[in-house]
């Protein structure tokens, strides 16, 4: 008998306790998140903000469907309000009537900058390690958002090939320049037809005015916006490269001028899978996510080259391979057409003031002005969310702005449930029909 009582004291010292596994897992996933958000951390953070925009949604859709099972139509009810509109930055119950159907009504995460405090969160853990963690919570820094329309400076240029090796073009002659155009090409294009032989490359360039970023800036992204108007073809990736032409396009005497040479040796910022292109003739907006972030000159013009990853190489196409964009220039045009460049910045919050001893008689202060409300709907507003309801108050969908343009359930993707177009005037991109 006692052998048998030692035996089983050594058999539960050889397993770990249910608090060890705890605290080991714990760890673990606190370690998993500093590396995600280490290893392309704007790409970790748009997914994550994402997956929270879709999780509200879910609440939303649950909490709205169960709304009108109850009352009989979709909210609001018309005796509070005839409004159809309704957007999550004018105030806590921003859907109204819905305050007896979920207790908090979801905003979009940067409104709430839930991303800013998670990292701030993961940088304080791992630079922890032996002190403990300060009990404050940590001061978000704002997080501000400025989109800005190419210049008139834009414009596009063309090779064209030439007799008897039509490609590629000869780079000393045949060299077109327009500034002054309703749209930008890119790509390359080889015909032979009855009339004879035709062959040509085009890029497009795009300068923006960026001086007004503040200097202490700490730029967190940066999306290129274009509007798709014509789709010859096209089977190429977009390259956007880092490129200064000295704001004023000119036909160059041979390749390595203007034209940035074949191929390119300027700074590859961003790249577009040409599978994604929208439809020809459809008018319909992408986006290009800028990944080099030091590409934004926050004192001048960022400039930007448009290029295809066929061309660059010279190869030859069968036909037509171009897209043609919006341009600046394009008269009296809707400017949403017009390319333009958003960016998100932070800047570092102000140091809390040391107090100040109180005077025996403090001076009279007038009070400060209440801040001016937010304009009603949800038109020329980012990253908010915004629930549109038919007058008869029988249809409605929710509307939401992913950030990762790769995402699957964005409106022009084949595989995304609710394909409906988003409304003239917004940014958003994800939807949910009748919920």
């Amino acid at each position: 008998m006692p052998l048998r009582k030692i035996n089983n004291k050594r058999k539960a010292t050889l397993g770990f306790t249910l608090i060890e596994l705890l605290v080991v897992i714990t760890i673990l996933g606190i370690l998993a998140a500093a590396v995600l958000i280490t290893i392309n951390p704007v790409k970790r953070q748009n997914q994550a903000r994402d997956a929270v925009r879709v999780s509200d949604f879910r609440s939303l859709t649950g909490s709205i469907s169960e709304y009108k099972l109850f009352i009989g139509f979709y909210p609001p009810d018309p005796a509070i309000t005839t409004e159809t509109e309704f957007a999550s930055d004018e105030g806590d119950n921003w859907i109204p009537g819905m305050e007896n159907f979920l207790k908090s009504l979801p905003k979009d995460p940067k409104q709430a900058g839930i991303i800013a405090t998670l990292a701030s969160l993961v940088k304080d853990l791992t630079k922890a390690q032996s002190t403990k963690i300060s009990s404050t919570k940590p001061q978000v820094a704002a997080t501000q958002s400025v989109t800005i329309t190419a210049n008139q400076t834009d414009g596009k240029m063309r090779y064209r090939g030439v007799a008897p090796n039509y490609y590629p073009p000869d780079y000393t002659s045949n060299c077109w320049v327009s500034t002054i155009s309703a749209s930008g090409d890119i790509g390359n294009y080889y015909n032979v037809n009855e009339s004879g032989t035709y062959a040509g490359e085009f890029r497009t360039y795009l300068p923006f005015d960026t001086s007004s970023i503040p200097s202490n800036a700490h730029i967190t992204s940066a999306t290129l916006k274009l509007n798709l108007q014509q789709n010859n073809s096209a089977n190429f990736t977009l390259n956007i490269r880092d490129f200064d032409w000295g704001n004023s396009l000119e036909c160059p005497s041979g390749e390595n001028d203007d034209w940035g040479r074949n191929p390119p040796n300027s700074t590859l910022v961003g790249t577009f899978n040409g599978t994604n292109f929208p439809p020809h003739n459809s008018f319909q907006d992408f986006f290009v996510t800028i990944d080099d972030l030091t590409s934004i000159k926050k004192n001048g013009l960022t400039t930007f080259i448009l290029t295809s990853d066929k061309e660059e190489a010279n190869l030859q196409p069968s036909g037509n391979n171009l897209i043609s964009i919006g341009g600046y220039d394009c008269g009296n045009c809707n400017p949403k057409l017009k390319p333009q460049l958003i960016i998100e910045y932070t800047t570092e919050p102000s140091p809390e003031p040391s107090p100040e001893p109180s005077p025996s008689l403090p001076p009279q202060e007038s009070p400060s002005p209440s801040p001016s409300p937010q304009p009603k709907g949800c038109k020329n507003k980012k990253h908010i969310y915004c629930y549109i309801v038919t007058t008869d108050h029988q249809s409605a969908i929710l509307w939401a702005q992913l950030d990762d343009e790769n995402d699957e359930r964005i409106y022009y993707k084949p595989t995304a449930t609710c394909k409906n177009t988003p409304p003239p005037d917004t940014f958003f991109n994800y939807c949910i029909n009748n919920p």
